[in-house]
């Protein structure tokens, strides 16, 4: 989640059925449905976008 957030989006559905965690006990953590995501900042500028709904 940090990661998406410091790319300038929110995920905007974060839930359990929503992350998948990899196999043999791996510590890699998989975000999946970006569906519901917005950008926050603007890409080349860096600042906040308002929320719009």
């Amino acid at each position: 989640v940090h990661y998406i957030h410091s790319c300038g989006y929110v995920h905007g559905d974060i839930q359990p059925q929503n992350i998948l965690v990899g196999l043999h006990q791996s510590l890699t953590i998989f975000v999946t449905d970006f569906g519901g995501s917005t950008q926050f900042r603007h890409p080349e500028t860096g600042v906040h976008v308002p929320f719009c709904q």
